[in-house]
């Protein structure tokens, strides 16, 4: 088979003069030969005879012969956007290394065993973007120590070997030649911990160049809600740091000096003695009493009828689910249970007496409430289906074997049948399930299973 590729052929390798993409083709190149019809057929490959030019010839022997007049889709490269950094060109990571990407639709004409095309007209299927931060408080250059790019579904850590005041992103356009793009990057400042994030819309055009200049605004609770309130879907942030600032970053930034995590986002109340609230966050460590005692929801013989007596939820007890599923008043269970003192509810008086720090404008560290842990492990509002990637997102150290008195964490919930001589439930979550724990006479021994407390607050 016998190609020529024209003189329009363009690859991300360089910029001309006007504001294009342009490129000579190098002795070696390899293009892909496949269907176009959408039934991915790959024919073979096709090696360029010589280089130096914006036009060359292509030949070699395909291992199946294509149909006398069929549409023949000719592919250079095979992009990775998301592991670009930052570059156009020089390192392994670099524009013209792996986002290098054309492609051309060609007509074969078969005589035999040998297969001639129309020209190859190839178009790259990026745009370049030579993007320039600036912070916004003060308009002075931000020079980036990691850049996170996001667009579509694609995400991808831009990490520059030598940070500097600019940066080359590779964006793909999609199936049509010009077309609206829209981009979030979100950026750290060199020899900081602040993060800053800028969201972007221009006309992305294949093949052509483009400048960026921008202020990201630091990243912070306050902008995070006003984004939700403002129907931006930002679930992506759930999982990043919260500090004491009200400052918002990527996992594994800072974490020592984190005092929790998103876990939760919603255009609804997280809480409802929060009607305005809408981030659920986790502190980043258990919360502890000295470091070594047992927190018992309740004890024997003693249980408050939390989310049926001061909720006014009217469901069958024998119904499934119990109470405890129909309680999204973490906040408030906890405050009641706090007040009966350490004595009678532990867990509840420490995660309302935690310690650290809390941002402006945020509630109490509280238990959450049944409800709102089971929306953590992949509700309406997150973008994680599956528990065990919730903890992993989250640094939990959950033990997996609750039958044999492991670690859980308790919740302010609690079920409790109309009978006073049955028992109430004082829930917990673990990494098998979230079940309810016999705090009363009967399975299990409160007195000797570890039982930890997972605070939290809403914003």
């Amino acid at each position: 088979m016998t190609v020529k590729a024209g003189k329009v052929a363009t690859k991300a390798l360089a910029l001309g003069e006007h504001s294009s993409i342009s490129a000579t083709w190098t002795e070696g190149d390899i293009i892909e030969v496949w269907t176009a019809d959408g039934t991915t057929t790959k024919y073979g490959t096709l090696t360029a005879e010589s280089g130096g030019t914006a036009s060359t010839t292509f030949t070699g022997e395909l291992d199946a012969a294509p149909q006398n007049g069929e549409e023949l889709l000719l592919k250079y490269g095979s992009p990775d956007y998301a592991s670009q950094d930052g570059t156009l060109t020089g390192n392994a990571k670099s524009i013209d290394k792996i986002c290098d990407y054309a492609l051309a639709t060609v007509t074969a004409t078969v005589s035999g065993t040998t297969v001639i095309t129309t020209d190859a007209d190839f178009v790259s299927q990026q745009a370049i973007v030579r993007l320039q931060l600036y912070r916004k408080n003060d308009g002075a250059a931000l020079v980036a120590e990691k850049i996170i790019l996001q667009f579509g579904e694609t995400t991808c850590t831009i990490t520059p070997s030598s940070p500097t005041d600019f940066y080359y992103v590779a964006i793909p356009c999609g199936d049509d030649a010009n077309v609206w793009t829209d981009f979030a990057i979100s950026a750290s400042e060199e020899g900081t911990a602040a993060w800053y994030e800028m969201n972007a819309s221009m006309r992305l055009v294949r093949g052509k160049y483009f400048t960026a200049q921008a202020s990201p605004a630091q990243l912070t609770l306050s902008r995070i809600k006003s984004r939700i309130n403002k129907g931006t879907d930002c679930r992506k942030y759930v999982g990043w740091e919260v500090y004491p600032n009200g400052n918002i970053a990527p996992k594994g930034e800072n974490p020592e000096a984190r005092i929790g995590y998103i876990a939760y986002v919603s255009s609804s109340a997280v809480d409802h003695d929060f009607p305005d609230s809408r981030i659920f966050v986790l502190a980043s460590s258990d919360v502890s009493y000295g470091g070594t005692d047992n927190f018992i929801w309740g004890h024997s013989g003693v249980y408050r009828n939390i989310a049926v007596g001061c909720h006014n939820i009217n469901i069958n007890p024998y119904d499934y689910p119990y109470y405890p599923y129909n309680d999204d008043y973490g906040y408030d269970n906890t405050n009641i249970l706090q007040d009966y003192g350490f004595d009678a509810h532990p867990a509840a008086h420490v995660a309302w007496n935690y310690g650290a720090e809390r941002p402006e404008g945020a509630s109490h560290w509280f238990l959450p409430a049944c409800m709102q842990f089971m929306r953590l492990v992949g509700g309406e509002g997150t973008s994680i289906t599956n528990k065990y990637d919730f903890f992993d997102k989250m640094d939990f150290n959950l033990k997996h074997d609750y039958l044999h008195n492991d670690d859980g964490y308790w919740t302010s919930s609690e079920s409790v049948s109309d009978n006073p001589t049955y028992w109430g439930y004082a829930f917990y979550l673990s990494t098998s399930t979230s079940i309810y724990w016999d705090v009363y006479e009967g399975p299990g021994d409160q007195t000797s299973a570890n039982r930890f407390v997972r605070a939290a607050f809403v914003y």
